[in-house]
């Protein structure tokens, strides 16, 4: 059993074993979609399912439960290394944060530029659709390179990302949405604001966080953008502070921050399992 166990343990460990899970399922993807597979592949894509009572109005399909619940996750622990880095890495100085700010700006006008000065035209309508970054195959991708990556450049390349994505979300929900609801808009800020009056109790609790993570994710989705910024936000607003009696084996002083112990159990997950399903 140990024979088995010891080189996956090592796979698992090496930052590029996640860049290379995603070109594999990538690749898989591709020939079942252009393959005899086809067919099979997309309705297994499209089948439904309901999340609790229908008045929730939480039905998906495979596909839609990958980019809105899976996907969650993975921004959240994005959040967490945005946020790691803006405190105590690589982003922590006002000239550092706002690199990959400007960089995002760019990144999303130059595309829409060249969009409309090609199709806009035809389809103006469309600027907004080049704008965004695949961040989840960008982040992945990034670890195939390992730890020769300068860890920097991974902080920039993130931050870009993730701001890049989050524009793109919120131009398509203030320019392409008509079911926006602003309600629901509200009750997503009264929970950041619950959110922060428990940080500020000094509580640490699942029992009081996952209750309104999952409340704001709702109101997310609910108000009409897509969902996965929710992770984001409840990445960011976790503090980097100590967390006692944690029982991760490299801690030297027997405790660690909020931050690295979240990202300490869900980053495998989002690395090897989300991020690859998503490919």
């Amino acid at each position: 059993m140990k024979r088995v166990i010891a080189p996956l343990r090592d796979f698992l460990h090496r930052e590029s074993s996640s860049g290379t899970l995603i070109l594999i399922a990538s690749a898989f993807g591709l020939i079942a979609a252009n393959s005899g597979l086809a067919d099979t592949y997309f309705a297994f894509l499209d089948l439904k399912f309901q999340i609790g009572p229908s008045s929730l109005e939480l039905e998906f399909t495979i596909l839609k439960s990958i980019n809105y619940l899976l996907m969650s996750l993975f921004f959240f622990v994005v959040g967490l290394e945005i946020k790691r880095e803006l405190t105590s890495g690589h982003l922590a100085s006002f000239k550092a944060a706002a690199a990959p700010l400007f960089a995002a700006i760019g990144g999303m006008s130059l595309p829409a530029i060249i969009y409309l000065a090609i199709a806009g035209g035809v389809e103006p309508n469309g600027w907004a659709v080049p704008v965004a970054t695949d961040i989840a195959l960008a982040v992945g991708l990034l670890g195939l390179v390992g730890s020769s990556a300068i860890a920097s450049l991974r902080s920039f390349l993130l931050a870009l990302a993730v701001i890049d994505d989050i524009g793109a979300i919120l131009i398509i929900a203030l320019v392409y949405s008509t079911g926006v609801n602003l309600s629901w808009g509200l009750a997503g800020l009264l929970t950041i604001f619950a959110i922060l009056g428990f940080r500020k109790l000094g509580s640490q609790s699942a029992l009081v966080y996952l209750p309104l993570a999952l409340s704001l994710w709702y109101c997310a989705y609910r108000f009409g953008i897509h969902p996965t910024i929710a992770g984001v936000i409840l990445g960011l607003l976790t503090p980097n502070i100590a967390r006692t009696k944690s029982n991760l084996a490299d801690s030297e002083d027997g405790s660690v921050s909020v931050i690295e112990y979240l990202e300490h159990k869900f980053h495998p997950i989002s690395s090897y399992v989300i991020v690859p399903i998503f490919a």
